[in-house]
């Protein structure tokens, strides 16, 4: 499953229950899903997110320094 297929179904759930389940805050949780539908979380968030919910990574990820022009 890809990353924000996954994220999309995890938010499905209300917020309340979601917050519990993460055991962070419900404002917390309300802010993820707004950056998230948004396009603004970013991958490394993204992927601590689905590792609190269970969901473990299948491909080791990099993220690349930009180049220097």
């Amino acid at each position: 499953m890809v990353t924000n297929e996954a994220l999309e179904k995890m938010f499905l759930i209300d917020n309340a229950t979601l917050a519990e389940k993460l055991n962070v805050k419900y404002f917390t949780v309300a802010t993820w899903k707004y950056q998230f539908q948004g396009g603004k979380l970013s991958e490394e968030k993204k992927a601590e997110i689905l590792n609190k919910f269970g969901y473990k990574l299948k491909a080791k990820r990099k993220w690349l320094k930009a180049r220097k022009q």
